[in-house]
């Protein structure tokens, strides 16, 4: 689903107009009607407006803000609470504990490589962090078409609100 397309259902979902909704954010229904058939594509802070008058997490738009010296944290918790005690609590039990010595062992390998994985993506991601024009150019290639597409016209996008642009 795309943005456009979440943020058409996710207004729809909350019993509004799109003039309700533009009311909301300051902007006019049109523009709300732009953002829902892809024609123009909100910026991150109008996302975030967007999430927070329809009453649902960004996230939903899949975007998750966090500085990037939790994201390893973040992750690791996750793993932990999802992953690691679920496991645990089943390599104890004595039905299991045969088979368990082994397979807990290869989780625990499979955990320290992602975890060093998601280490180094974040120290990549705090060394650009001053620096977006070599965020952009380093991770640009792992992106598929279609999300170049996106990214190219987010940017254009840009260039069109002179508040976004350096002056001479």
């Amino acid at each position: 689903m795309t943005t456009a397309e979440k943020i058409k259902k996710a207004r729809l979902d909350a019993g509004i107009t799109q003039k309700d909704l533009g009311q909301r954010l300051g902007v006019s229904a049109a523009m709300i009607a732009q953002y829902e058939s892809g024609k123009r594509v909100p910026k991150v802070e109008t996302l975030q407006k967007i999430a927070q008058a329809l009453d649902i997490d960004l996230s939903y738009f899949g975007i998750i803000i966090k500085p990037y010296g939790n994201l390893n944290k973040a992750i690791t918790e996750s793993i932990e609470q999802n992953l690691a005690k679920p496991l645990n609590k089943a390599f104890t039990d004595p039905i299991n504990q045969a088979f368990s010595k082994p397979l807990k062992q290869a989780v625990l390998d499979a955990q320290e490589k992602m975890n060093a994985s998601l280490q180094n993506r974040a120290e990549e991601l705090n060394e650009f962090k001053d620096n977006p024009e070599g965020l952009i150019s380093n991770n640009l290639s792992l992106l598929n078409d279609s999300a170049k597409k996106k990214v190219c016209d987010y940017i254009e996008d840009l260039l069109h609100n002179p508040e976004n642009l350096k002056e001479k």
